[in-house]
């Protein structure tokens, strides 16, 4: 039991500095309702499937649930100094050798933004915003 405390504190910490991180968005990311939905199918699941009626393999089962469910519900966005996403450990933009922006939606209304770590690995965020605007916010970011 000792072992399923220390991952949940670990998941704590975890998810503590996520939210801390988010709080410093500044141009939001869309919400991506399907990977939401897809997130509480998915915690749903894993809960009803592995679950044992062993208290201690349950809590791990809810713990891997919570996991799941934080990554589906959390926001991503860009916040004064890097990008906010989740599993981005160090998203400074001085990381990234190029950002990308792309017009996205039926009218241009959406920004996709690619941020290339290096060749072949790259992340990417669609914001709520014309390019224009999203370059000057980065201009203004000196990015």
């Amino acid at each position: 039991m000792a072992g399923v405390v220390a991952i949940a504190i670990f998941v704590l910490i975890m998810m503590g500095i996520e939210i801390k991180e988010v709080k410093t968005i500044k141009l939001k990311a869309r919400t991506n309702y399907i990977k939401i939905i897809m997130a509480i199918i998915i915690s749903i699941a894993v809960v009803l499937i592995f679950r044992t009626g062993h208290s201690e393999r349950d809590a791990e089962v809810m713990i891997i649930a919570v996991i799941v469910l934080f990554y589906g519900l959390v926001p991503e966005g860009i916040g004064a100094t890097g990008v906010v996403k989740v599993g981005t450990l160090n998203g400074k933009f001085n990381r990234y050798q190029k950002i990308e922006l792309e017009a996205a939606g039926l009218s241009n209304q959406y920004t996709r933004i690619h941020f290339y770590l290096r060749k072949n690995n790259s992340t990417a965020l669609v914001v709520d915003a014309a390019v224009t605007a999203v370059a000057d916010y980065l201009n203004k970011l000196r990015c």
